[in-house]
């Protein structure tokens, strides 16, 4: 926010700044800094928000019965899972969510790359009331067509008996067309839906003017 101060540890490469606005457009705002006597208050920062009615979303409601790995045609993919999918559980949005493996460890991924990059992932997660109640969601990304797997971070997911729905969220921020990969190491029967993946947001930083 404004007048919000940022501290940088030494041994940070960098930092990322998240644009926030209700409607879509370009936005500028301005960073002061300051090292060692050294101060900078002419570096100007812009950013877009583009409208997110063709956003990447994955709803899950299409069939896939049983938990035999296969592909699965979804609403905002092709996708490779041992998941399985349909009503029979409570949905997050819509009718159907996935419902990850609890014979072996649970996996969902692309077979088809989304374009312009990917910004934040978002989804909606609650365990299996008589399964494990914390499990780890291992993201990771494919810049080569699934032929490798880049780690991208993981979300721990938790809850409680008959406990509801929440929303996890996390920052990829990597340009280009990509593939999402999801793997749960431990046997739990998680419900995972409305799987959301925004454009990467470029933010572009003008050349300081710099004061003796």
């Amino acid at each position: 926010g404004l007048g919000d101060v940022y501290k940088r540890q030494p041994d940070e490469e960098r930092f990322y700044m998240r644009l926030y606005g209700n409607e879509p457009g370009d936005y500028t705002t301005a960073l002061s800094v300051a090292a060692d006597g050294y101060f900078n208050d002419d570096i100007e920062v812009s950013g877009t928000i583009t409208d997110t009615a063709g956003a990447f979303c994955e709803t899950f409601e299409t069939n896939k019965k049983g938990y035999a790995e296969a592909d699965y045609q979804g609403s905002a993919a092709l996708w490779r899972t041992n998941g399985y999918v349909d009503s029979t559980d409570p949905a997050h949005g819509g009718k159907q969510c996935l419902r990850m493996n609890n014979k072996g460890a649970g996996f969902l991924y692309m077979l088809e790359d989304k374009a312009n990059g990917m910004g934040i992932l978002s989804f909606w997660a609650k365990p299996w009331d008589n399964d494990v109640l914390t499990v780890t969601f291992n993201v990771s990304v494919s810049a080569d067509r699934g032929a490798t797997w880049e780690n991208a971070g993981s979300v721990t997911v938790s809850g409680e008996k008959g406990g509801e729905y929440k929303l996890y969220t996390l920052p990829i921020n990597r340009e280009g067309n990509l593939r999402l990969r999801i793997d749960q190491p431990q046997k739990a029967r998680t419900m995972v839906d409305d799987i959301t993946i925004t454009d990467l947001s470029l933010i572009h930083i003008s050349e300081p003017t710099r004061h003796a």
